[in-house]
C-alpha cells in the first residue's frame, strides 16, 4: 500500500508531538523508570495495575500502542458519570451529542453528519464483547460497569465496520461463586430517582448467576410555557441484565456465559427544543419572529413552548440475549460471541419549534440485529503472540416517518434496510529482541446491503416520497490493515509508531429519495507516534496523530432536497496528554489535555443554515442586523471547505483530584472533577456555535468501618454552566436542545 505525502505526515505528526509535550520534556526526564516506589499505597496500584483489552486481548496498559483512556467504576462514580453521555467528563477528545434521539459521539474531531436507517455512528460501541449498532441505544445508563475503555482513532483492524473514530468498550461484572450483594438508592434535583441493585452467587456444581437492576425516574428541568408544566420533561429508564456462567473446571478459564438484557426507557428531553433566545445565536422560531398570535419566546434555556396539549416523546425497548463461550485449548484460547438484539422506538417531535400548531413529525424505528463472533487468541509464553477472527452481523432496520400525528399526513411511507456483513481479521506482534516489538494486522469485509421504501398514496400525492421501490441491492468491500512498531525503554515505559487504516460501512439512503444511488464506505489513514509510562504512583500517556479522512457521508441539498453522498474529505491532527499521578498515600489527580485540529479539506454543496432575518415583515435572507431573525434556515448550499468539522473543539481537558481521609472510624472520600471544551459548531457551514464552557462536579462520600456502607452527596455542573446538546434548523426555525442544569443529589449505598 502506498501512503501520500509522507513527508507532510511526518512534519504533522512531529508538530503534534511537540507541541502537547514541549512543556513536559523536563519532567520526563526526571520520572522514575527502572525503580518504583513500595506498592504500599492505594493511589500508587490504582495506577500501576491497569489491564486492558484493547488488542482482544488482556495487556498492561503501558504495553498497549494504542491511545486508550481506561476508567474502572469507582473513578466514574467518583466523577458523577452515571451513563455514557456524560464520559467527556473524563475522557479528553470525546464527545456525545445528537441529533433528535440518535446519539453521535466523536472521537478527536471524528463522527457523523448522517442519522439514516443503518447508518451507525463513527465509533464502535461494544458492551461485554458485543457490537451494538444502533445509534439509538449508544446513549445508556450505566448497570454493574467494572470498567470503560476509550479507544482513540481506528481500529479497523481489530474491531472492523464503524470505527473510523474509534470504541468504546464497556465490561460489566459477571457471575461468581462467592456472594455479593450491592444496592444504591440516589434522590437528587428535579425529583430525579435513582435506584439500582446488584447480586451474585454461586449454585454449586460450577454454576453461578447475577441480577442486576436499575430504575430511574425524573420530573426533567424544563418548563412549556404553553401551560407552565413544569414537569414537562418527566421520563424513567428501567434496565434489566441477568446472567447464568458455568465454568468446565476451577481454573475458570474455560466457561459459558448466557445473558439477557432487557431496556425500557420514556424521555422525551432528546425532543425538547428550547425556545430561549440564545446570545450566542438567532435561535428564535419563524411563528414568533412573524408575530403570529400565540407564538412565545423564554427568557431561559428551560423554556420550552410545545401545541396546547402535546408533550414531545422518545420511548424505546430492547431485548437482547447475548452468549459467550470461552474454552481454554492449551496452545490458545477460543472465544465465541453470539448475540440477538430486538428494538423499537418511536419519537414524536415538532419540526416547527414554536406554541403554535404547524407541523408534528413522529418516527416508528425498529432494528433487529444478529451478530456472531469468534476469536483465537494464542495463549502466553513465546516470542509471537496473535489474533485471529471472524464476524457476520444480519441487521434488518426500518423507520415510518410522519405515523399517525396531526396536522400532518399519516402515514405517509416506510424505510428499510437490510445489512448483511463478514468480515476476517488476525493480528500478530512479534518480540524481535528484548525491547522491540512489531505489530502487523489487517481486516478483510465484505457487506451487501438491500434497501427498499413503500410509499404510502397520502405521502405519494404530497410529494413526500416517489413510486419507486428504493435503491438497487450494493455489495461492499473494505480493507483495514495496521503496522505497529513498540520499544521497550524499561520495563515501565514504551515509546511507538503505528500506521492504521479505518472505515465507516457503506449505504444506501432510503431516506434520500432523489438518491437512488449508494454511498460508498468513509475511509481514514492514521498516523500515530506516542510515549508510555507506568510506574510507581505515576501514569503517563503522550501522543500525536495525523489523519487523512475521505469520502466523508454528509448531507448536503440538491434543490430543495436533502440526500446523503460522499462529498467532503477532512485532514485531523493533533496531539493529547493524560496524566495520573499520586501526590501522597491518599491523594491523586488525574488530567487530561487534548488538541485537535480538525478541518474539511474539500465539502462544496454543505447546507448552509443561513439564517433568515425579518425585515418589514417579510423573510430575507442572511440580511446581517437586518431585523429579528426568524430562526429559520434556507439551508441554501455553501462551499464549507476549510471550515472546522462538526463537534470538533479544538482544545478539551479535565482534571480531577481525589482524596481519602480517616473520619468517624471510616472513610471520607473527596472529588472534585472539572471538564473544559473551546468552542465548536454543530454544522458544517460553522453559523451554529457552542462557545467555550467549563463544567465542575463535586462529590463527597462517607464509608463506615465495616466496608458496608456509604453515605455521599454532589453537586453537578456546579456553576450551573448552559451549554447545548445539539441544534437543528429547518425551514420553521432552529431547534435547540441543552445540557442538564445544576444537578445536587445526595445517595446511600450497601455492599456485601
Amino acid at each position: 500500500m502506498a501512503w501520500k505525502h509522507p513527508s507532510r505526515v511526518a512534519t504533522r505528526l512531529l508538530t503534534a508531538s511537540c507541541l502537547c509535550g514541549s512543556g513536559f520534556a523536563t519532567a520526563l526526564a526526571q520520572l522514575p523508570q527502572d525503580q518504583a516506589p513500595p506498592q504500599t499505597d492505594r493511589a500508587a496500584v490504582l495506577a500501576s495495575d491497569i489491564v486492558v483489552t484493547a488488542q482482544r486481548r488482556a495487556e498492561r496498559l503501558v504495553d498497549v500502542p494504542i491511545t486508550v483512556t481506561s476508567v474502572n467504576s469507582e473513578t466514574l462514580q467518583n466523577a458523577g458519570v452515571t451513563a455514557s453521555n456524560a464520559l467527556a467528563q473524563v475522557v479528553p477528545a470525546f464527545r456525545l451529542d445528537y441529533n433528535g434521539a440518535f446519539a453521535q459521539p466523536t472521537i478527536r474531531g471524528v463522527s457523523t453528519a448522517v442519522a439514516n436507517v443503518g447508518g451507525g455512528s463513527a465509533v464502535g460501541v461494544y458492551t461485554d464483547g458485543f457490537y451494538n449498532a444502533s445509534p439509538l441505544t449508544q446513549d445508556f445508563e450505566f448497570l454493574n460497569v467494572s470498567n470503560v475503555q476509550v479507544l482513540k482513532g481506528p481500529q479497523g483492524t481489530l474491531f472492523g465496520r464503524n470505527t473510523t473514530a474509534g470504541a468504546v468498550i464497556v465490561t460489566t461484572s459477571e457471575p461468581q461463586r462467592e456472594t455479593a450483594v450491592q444496592a444504591k438508592i440516589d434522590y437528587s434535583s428535579f425529583d430525579t430517582i435513582r435506584g439500582s441493585f446488584y447480586g451474585t452467587t454461586g449454585l454449586g456444581g460450577g454454576l453461578s448467576a447475577d441480577l442486576g437492576v436499575l430504575y430511574k425516574y425524573t420530573n426533567g428541568w424544563f418548563t412549556n410555557l404553553t401551560d407552565g408544566n413544569d414537569h414537562v420533561g418527566r421520563g424513567y429508564n428501567f434496565s434489566l441484565r441477568a446472567g447464568l456462567k458455568y465454568e468446565f473446571d476451577e481454573s475458570g478459564r474455560s466457561y459459558i456465559l448466557a445473558r439477557y438484557i432487557h431496556t425500557k426507557l420514556k424521555d422525551p428531553t432528546p425532543m425538547l427544543w428550547s425556545v430561549y433566545q440564545d446570545p450566542d445565536g438567532s435561535y428564535q422560531s419563524a411563528a414568533y419572529a412573524f408575530g403570529i398570535p400565540g407564538a412565545l419566546i423564554g427568557t431561559d434555556n428551560r423554556h420550552i413552548a410545545t401545541d396546547p396539549g402535546f408533550t414531545p416523546l422518545f420511548r424505546s425497548e430492547l431485548d437482547a440475549g447475548q452468549l459467550t463461550a470461552k474454552f481454554d485449548l492449551d496452545f490458545a484460547t477460543l472465544t465465541s460471541y453470539t448475540q440477538y438484539r430486538k428494538e423499537k422506538s418511536r419519537q414524536d417531535l415538532e419540526v416547527d419549534n414554536s406554541s403554535i400548531p404547524l407541523f408534528r413529525v413522529a418516527f416508528n424505528n425498529f432494528d433487529k440485529l444478529f451478530t456472531q463472533e469468534l476469536l483465537l487468541n494464542s495463549n502466553p509464553g513465546g516470542r509471537l503472540s496473535w489474533v485471529v477472527g471472524a464476524f457476520f452481523m444480519d441487521q434488518k432496520a426500518g423507520q415510518n416517518p410522519f405515523g399517525a400525528m396531526t396536522p400532518v399526513i399519516y402515514p405517509a411511507y416506510d424505510t428499510n434496510i437490510h445489512i448483511k456483513s463478514i468480515s476476517g481479521f488476525a493480528d500478530a506482534t512479534l518480540e524481535a529482541t528484548d525491547k522491540l516489538f512489531l505489530t502487523v494486522g489487517a481486516r478483510y469485509s465484505v457487506e451487501k446491503d438491500s434497501g427498499y421504501w413503500t410509499c404510502y398514496p397520502a405521502g405519494l400525492a404530497a410529494g413526500f416520497c416517489p413510486a419507486s421501490d428504493g435503491p438497487p441491492d450494493h455489495t461492499f468491500k473494505s480493507f483495514t490493515p495496521r503496522a505497529v512498531i513498540r520499544y521497550q525503554l524499561t520495563p515501565q515505559s514504551n515509546v511507538y509508531a503505528s500506521v492504521t487504516k479505518g472505515y465507516k460501512a457503506g449505504l444506501l439512503d432510503v431516506n434520500g429519495f432523489k438518491n437512488t444511488g449508494f454511498i460508498k464506505p468513509e475511509k481514514i489513514t492514521a498516523f500515530e507516534g506516542g510515549y508510555k509510562l507506568s510506574s510507581g504512583g505515576t501514569r503517563l500517556e503522550l501522543s500525536g496523530f495525523y489523519y487523512d479522512y475521505k469520502d466523508l457521508q454528509v448531507s448536503i441539498y440538491v434543490g430543495t432536497s436533502s440526500i446523503t453522498t460522499n462529498a467532503a474529505s477532512s485532514e485531523v491532527y493533533g496531539g493529547e496528554l493524560s496524566l495520573y499521578q499520586a501526590l501522597s498515600d491518599t491523594i491523586s489527580i488525574t488530567g487530561g489535555i487534548a488538541w485537535t485540529h480538525g478541518r474539511y479539506k474539500s465539502y462544496p454543496g454543505a447546507p448552509g443554515n443561513v439564517f433568515d432575518y425579518v425585515v418589514d415583515g417579510r423573510s430575507v435572507l442572511g440580511v446581517p442586523n437586518g431585523g429579528a431573525t426568524d430562526g429559520s434556515s434556507d439551508n441554501t448550499p455553501v462551499d464549507a471547505s476549510g471550515n472546522r468539522m462538526i463537534r470538533s473543539p479544538d482544545w478539551t481537558g479535565n482534571l480531577g483530584i481525589d482524596g481519602n481521609f480517616d473520619m468517624g472510624g471510616g472513610t471520607l472520600n473527596l472529588n472534585a472533577n472539572v471538564y473544559y471544551s473551546s468552542k465548536f459548531y454543530f454544522d458544517a457551514a460553522n453559523n451554529n456555535v457552542q462557545k467555550a464552557y467549563t463544567v465542575a462536579n463535586l462529590r463527597a462520600a462517607w464509608t463506615d468501618p465495616s466496608d458496608h456502607f456509604t453515605l455521599s452527596a454532589y453537586v453537578n455542573n456546579v456553576t450551573d454552566k448552559a451549554y447545548k446538546a445539539q441544534v437543528l434548523p429547518n425551514g420553521f426555525g432552529t431547534g435547540v436542545s441543552w445540557n442538564p442544569p445544576r444537578v445536587i443529589g445526595v445517595s446511600a449505598a450497601f455492599r456485601y
